[in-house]
């Protein structure tokens, strides 16, 4: 299991906007609110540390769900927030991008020239993804957590990235229908599967597969 921070995968607009959110939003009267906003973020996916291989990944997964999704402490999220002061209409319209990407498990249904096809598999859908690149390490049947951003007709990769084990699909499935049938949402259950990535992190004598069937398991009695 590894993790990529999709360097450079975003057209030169969504990039520039996003790290603009970063900075405004994470100093100054907002310095507060990301410390608490990274608290919640570690409640809800696992806490990491610097000496952990995915720390890097996870810290990039962070700021882009603090500017995209956290609402607090004002009631909406940060994006939000600066699309509403927005008057410049190309700008605006890079935010709205933003504002409205998709953060999902996905499973990767198929690799093609210039593209990959995921499945989503909290809401069902099939997303085209625009992707130049050769994604080593990525294969069809992998398990993915990513967000998907609308640009100009096209779905990019956000920078969130990280690999869960293809094998482990069925105890994953089971958990997305369970926190469904509990009420909650796309959020909770992608952020209750990347905590179980950190706990097969920890628990290294242990087969990852292992762990997400455990936990599967445990919730289930």
């Amino acid at each position: 299991m590894s993790i990529s921070t999709r360097s450079g995968a975003l057209p030169r607009e969504l990039d520039a906007a996003l790290d603009g959110l970063v900075d405004r939003f994470g100093q100054g009267r907002w310095a507060e609110a990301t410390v608490a906003a990274r608290a919640r973020f570690a409640d809800r996916t696992g806490r990491v540390f610097e000496e952990d291989e995915i720390f890097e990944a996870r810290t990039v997964a962070f700021l882009e769900w603090y500017v995209l999704e956290d609402p607090a402490p004002e009631g909406q999220t940060p994006v939000a927030t600066a699309l509403a002061e927005e008057t410049d209409e190309v700008q605006a319209a890079v935010l709205r991008a933003l504002a409205t990407s998709h953060r999902s498990l996905f499973a990767v249904a198929a690799l093609d020239d210039g593209s990959v096809v995921l499945d989503d598999l909290w809401g069902g859908c099939r997303f085209a993804v625009d992707e130049r690149r050769r994604l080593h390490g990525v294969s069809r049947g992998d398990i993915i957590e990513a967000r998907l951003i609308g640009w100009r007709g096209r779905v990019r990769f956000g920078r969130t990235f990280a690999f869960h084990p293809a094998a482990a699909r069925a105890a994953i499935v089971g958990h997305l229908a369970r926190i469904r049938a509990e009420g909650g949402t796309r959020a909770d259950a992608v952020d209750f599967i990347a905590a179980l990535q950190v706990k097969a992190l920890r628990w290294k004598h242990v087969e990852i597969v292992k762990v997400y069937a455990a936990a599967a398991a445990e919730k289930d009695r």
